[in-house]
């Protein structure tokens, strides 16, 4: 599902349980010449990877090996650790904004914090605005910056305080607008 470059080696996020013959749980490193895992893995897909402040945070729909990571974690070339309280649903897409991690996906709650479907990390939890999407169903599947502007994708009609937005909406730091 995702790919990412981290201390010159490649990561690679999904749903499989080994990689180049060798178990993997839903992630793994290429070295150049061969896979391992990445530490334990985790127990449940993973569809987003991307490094942030020199560690490579996962996102998706998972737990860790000791069950206390929620669908987001992060690994410091060694151990995988917590992101607050993770994520209450699944995370589809991450990026960085305004140097802040950005998580988009299906989800209610970041950490304590109310999150409609998007949430942004700078070592706590918080929303942005009203989040995107209004229904049950809506969700973000991805996420990038573009013009300075963060860009979200996926299966919604509006931002949470109905811009209107089909698909694709745009967050310049202090509100949302449509894209075209």
């Amino acid at each position: 599902n995702s790919l990412e470059v981290y201390g010159g080696k490649l990561i690679a996020g999904g749903s499989f349980t080994e990689a180049g013959g060798i178990p993997a749980n839903n992630i793994a490193l290429w070295t150049g010449t061969s896979w391992l895992p990445l530490g334990p893995g985790m127990k449940g897909e993973v569809r987003a990877i991307k490094v942030f402040n020199e560690n490579v945070v996962v996102g998706g729909n998972f737990f860790d090996a000791e069950n206390l990571l929620f669908s987001i974690a992060s690994w410091n070339g060694a151990v995988w650790s917590s992101l607050g309280l993770g994520i209450n649903g699944n995370v589809n897409a991450i990026t960085i904004y305004n140097h802040k991690l950005i998580v988009g996906g299906k989800f209610s709650s970041a950490g304590m914090a109310p999150a409609n479907n998007i949430a942004m990390w700078d070592g706590t939890w918080s929303t942005i605005n009203s989040g995107v999407g209004y229904n049950k169903d809506d969700e973000i599947h991805s996420l990038t910056v573009y013009d300075n502007t963060l860009i979200a994708g996926g299966m919604f009609i509006s931002s949470g305080d109905f811009i209107y937005s089909p698909n694709i909406i745009s967050w310049n730091g202090i509100s949302w607008s449509s894209v075209g």
